[in-house]
């Protein structure tokens, strides 16, 4: 189908003014529709986790990207469900008492606490069903197809072996790609308020990271040597303390955030040869390049339209 996507200018409502009575329709995906209801609440969660001002120059910043999050959330659902996939009430409900003890609250403080800062249970909701059934789309449809070779699994070995008494480090990073130009200066403009957010207290880099990155496992990127980082990210993070925060970086891909959490020297008795440990590494890496781009396969295949003007 042909893709269709309008430009965007976001006059019509404010953050305040909009109500599950007041609908109009934002975007059609497919044969889906994302409503304003659906984008307003979900711009009112992300202005809520980065600690921005509700006012309409933070909602000018987030809300393109916003958008995009929904259409790609639209079409992870529906090819998850193309192949039957579904998720339970039961399985939503578990996924946020998780994330009610991850933050250390009871599921009655944390349920208060969303009302209170005026994020819908159900934006909440719909956000992690899209999430997970990707997840799950991942397990059926992704992962079966990846192979690691022995000889890859020695080659990575050796490469550990042939590094030895090199410095490595232990690697956190908010990831924001940019496949659309046109997201660039929102982005920009958001990752820098959240870098703002971030400096003032870096032991919060790991929750940003969980909330807001597009990294494999939350941003938790685990130990690297510098020759595998981007020519973009290398020197910044070989300059970097433990504990530090780099600036906002642009790479190829998108923007970049990183935390040295630690150093250590590459040495035997660090790096035990474990075949299956790097079995799983190396599969995780592929199965992240694939999913990528599937989304990007899906995307290029659908018919999106942004209505809002």
């Amino acid at each position: 189908m042909k893709k269709i996507i309008l430009s965007i200018v976001f006059t019509t409502m404010t953050l305040s003014s909009v109500n599950a009575e007041t609908l109009q329709i934002v975007a059609v995906v497919n044969n889906d529709i994302i409503t304003s209801y659906d984008f307003y609440n979900r711009v009112n969660m992300a202005l809520v986790n980065t600690g921005l001002k509700k006012n309409q120059e933070n909602f000018q910043k987030v809300a393109p990207i916003i958008i995009q999050g929904l259409i790609e959330e639209t079409l992870k659902v529906q090819a998850s469900r193309s192949i039957g996939l579904n998720m339970s009430d039961k399985e939503i409900d578990q996924a946020i008492l998780t994330i009610a003890e991850r933050n250390e609250m009871d599921i009655d403080t944390f349920n208060e606490n969303l009302k209170t800062t005026g994020v819908s249970v159900d934006t909440l909701k719909d956000q992690i069903k899209a999430n997970v059934l990707w997840r799950k789309y991942i397990q059926k449809r992704i992962a079966p197809t990846v192979e690691i070779s022995d000889e890859e699994v020695a080659e990575f070995i050796q490469k550990l072996a042939d590094n030895e008494g090199e410095q490595e480090y232990l690697i956190e990073e908010i990831f924001y790609p940019i496949d659309d130009i046109k997201l660039e200066a929102s982005a920009r403009d958001i990752l820098d308020e959240l870098l703002v957010e971030i400096n003032k207290d870096t032991d919060s880099f790991t929750g940003y990271a969980r909330k807001f990155s597009k990294s494999p496992n939350g941003g938790q990127i685990g130990w690297v040597l510098p020759d595998v980082l981007s020519d973009e990210t290398r020197e910044e993070v070989i300059s970097m303390e433990k504990g530090e925060v780099s600036k906002l970086m642009r790479t190829l891909q998108g923007f970049s955030i990183i935390k040295v959490s630690d150093k250590r020297i590459v040495d035997n008795q660090v790096h035990k040869i474990n075949e299956e440990a790097v079995d799983y590494k190396l599969a995780m890496e592929k199965i992240d390049i694939l999913q990528k781009r599937k989304l990007r396969d899906l995307k290029d295949a659908a018919f999106i339209e942004v209505k809002m003007r």
